[in-house]
């Protein structure tokens, strides 16, 4: 092979190796890229998560105040006086479907929490892995020039 053939496929082999690496640091930012988008997109679901318990709670709510008022109606109707006993049974209920809104919250918070805690934590595995081949591109294109070193030092010694 001659000189010139030989400098120029360490040439190309420099330049493969610089092709390489730059494709490959083009995937490591896309895949940062994508973690973050991820992680918004998570966000973006605990927020639509959230509007979709005050929902749920603002329909529990009215759902026991109409409740409450047919138990009402229902004792006018029979002549039932709200005091004492039957009054009593309607505070507790109301109580008792206070809590029933409290616990559906804290239920929402805790789920959105972890949405939130899941996507960060994918999100800091994602750019992990994006860093780890922005390094290994980094390598490769250092193993490349080396290969293109040696080979056009062996054909200096070839014709020297």
């Amino acid at each position: 092979m001659s000189f010139w053939a030989t400098g120029i496929m360490a040439g190309a082999t420099a330049l493969s190796a610089g092709m390489t690496y730059m494709g490959q640091q083009q995937q490591a930012d896309a895949m940062a890229a994508q973690a973050e988008l991820d992680q918004q997109q998570a966000r973006l679901e605990a927020d639509e998560d959230a509007k979709a318990e005050q929902s749920r709670v603002k329909a529990m709510r009215d759902e026991q105040r109409r409740n409450r008022a047919a138990i009402e109606a229902g004792y006018a109707a029979s002549g039932v006086v709200l005091e004492g006993s039957a009054g009593d049974i309607l505070t507790k209920q109301a109580e008792i479907d206070e809590l029933n809104v409290q616990r559906e919250h804290s239920e929402g918070n805790r789920r959105r929490q972890l949405m939130e805690w899941g996507s960060g934590e994918q999100a800091k595995m994602d750019r992990y892995a994006a860093k780890s081949r922005s390094r290994a591109a980094g390598m490769s294109l250092v193993a490349g020039l080396g290969q293109s070193a040696a080979t056009g030092v062996d054909t200096y010694k070839t014709w020297v």
